[in-house]
């Protein structure tokens, strides 16, 4: 399997190596669609094409991951109150363990442990 994914890659490399050298001419970027007739403020002249797609792909990237954190906050809220939770039932036992090692007899380890 790992030599298929290696292929993959690879793959996908060549062709983005191949795509970025075909998209190298220079285009002109309006940061403003109604910009006034003056374009020095308002636009972008030479960038190079790959830039602006890259550009626009690691935009769309950031977007992605900043509403999926956004979305599992809560589960990880519930999962670390469940973690501190286990922490403190498991300190717990090895007090109640250690407790019922130290006693001596049956009815002092009955009385250390919870009713149920």
């Amino acid at each position: 399997m790992s030599r298929l994914k290696k292929f993959f890659w690879i793959a996908v490399l060549i062709l983005t190596i191949l795509f970025a050298a075909q998209n190298m001419h220079g285009i002109e970027i309006r940061l403003l669609p109604f910009a006034p007739s003056d374009d020095s403020i308002t636009a972008i002249d030479g960038v190079p094409l790959i830039f602006v797609i890259l550009a626009a792909l690691l935009i769309g990237l950031l977007v992605g991951v900043m509403l999926e954190n956004d979305r599992e906050r809560p589960f990880r809220r519930e999962l670390n109150e469940k973690a501190r939770e286990l922490s403190h039932v498991r300190s717990e036992l090895a007090k109640l363990q250690s407790a019922l090692k130290q006693s001596d007899t049956p009815e002092t380890a009955a009385l250390l442990l919870p009713k149920r």
